[in-house]
């Protein structure tokens, strides 16, 4: 007597399923995608109506903010939000225009542009940050138990650590 395939037991996937993924993993992304992308729609939303700050500027003011001196490369700003130099370029100038940033050229080298946090971005970045805070509280941890939030956060960091690790070495290899 011969045992079946071991695909045999293996449901056929829907016919929305994406190419190669069984129905099961197919949710699974489909819930985390979906998930993530209206949690972002959501926390962008209300920073935007409570404080006029978009989350990626909000991102942007907090890495400023954090570096050593309030200042950072344009490129490497790019780098940490996972954007196009020109997508950065175009924020920088809305920023600027409310005087939460400012550019300057390196004294170590004056080909390089320098984004610098102003005193008046670093008092807007402040109730900013505490209502992304109540935000994520909210609509991200309250939801879960400290168990799921847990298990939750390690497997973005399975997921998330090869690919950040791709990214460094993609921008460190030779051209």
């Amino acid at each position: 007597m011969s045992l079946p395939a071991a695909n045999q037991f293996r449901p056929e996937p829907r016919a929305d399923c994406l190419p190669g993924l069984d129905e099961t993993e197919h949710l699974s992304w489909e819930q985390f995608s979906a998930t993530a992308t209206a949690l972002c729609a959501a926390l962008n939303r209300q920073l935007v109506e409570a404080h006029g700050l978009t989350l990626a500027d909000v991102m942007l003011l907090r890495f400023l903010a954090n570096s050593c001196d309030g200042s950072a490369r344009m490129g490497e700003i790019a780098e940490v939000l996972a954007v196009i130099p020109s997508r950065v370029s175009q924020q920088m100038r809305r920023l600027e225009a409310r005087a939460l940033v400012r550019r300057r050229k390196s004294q170590e080298d004056r080909r390089v542009v320098l984004a610098c946090i102003t005193p008046k971005g670093r008092d807007t970045l402040k109730p900013a940050l505490a209502a992304y805070a109540k935000g994520v509280r909210a609509q991200y941890l309250n939801p879960l138990t400290r168990q799921q939030m847990t298990a939750l956060g390690d497997s973005c960091r399975r997921i998330g650590t090869p690919l950040r690790d791709q990214q460094a070495w993609m921008r460190s290899a030779p051209t």
